[in-house]
């Protein structure tokens, strides 16, 4: 019954999704307690990692994302900082964006996958991975 609820759950966010055309802009995932994220990760360079996440059911509120290169976790960031666009997206108080200064260990001249996710969940962020190389310092 309760996979029932689920289900029905994510069918009407697809539905609210492609009546109001924004099917390619949203990924959505209901996790088994019925907690959405949304979020993307927009970029690597040499000096940060960025991006954007949130909690749909508690738009209020930060999550942390963990940010990976391949396999293995090289670091998290709270997604609070102000961005324009996700206010103007109405995605909640538009506190949602990160900021994570590149790490040293990824300067090293080597290919790298960089790839995020909500903390403590299995919701990838979007847009992912990203191949990096940044030269020696």
């Amino acid at each position: 019954m309760r996979r029932q609820i689920l289900q029905w759950q994510l069918c009407c966010l697809v539905l609210a999704a492609l009546a109001c055309g924004c099917q390619s802009e949203r990924r959505t995932v209901l996790t088994a307690k019925g907690t959405q994220y949304e979020g993307s990760l927009d970029g690597a360079t040499v000096n940060s990692i960025s991006g954007w996440a949130w909690k749909i059911s508690a738009p209020n509120e930060a999550v942390e994302v963990e940010i990976y290169d391949g396999n293995s976790l090289i670091g998290t960031a709270k997604a609070d900082r102000l961005r324009e666009d996700l206010t103007k997206a109405r995605k909640g108080n538009g506190r949602h964006a990160f900021d994570f200064a590149t790490p040293a260990s990824l300067k090293d001249g080597t290919s790298h996958s960089i790839s995020a996710r909500v903390a403590g969940t299995d919701f990838q962020l979007r847009e992912q991975p990203i191949s990096v190389t940044q030269s020696k310092p």
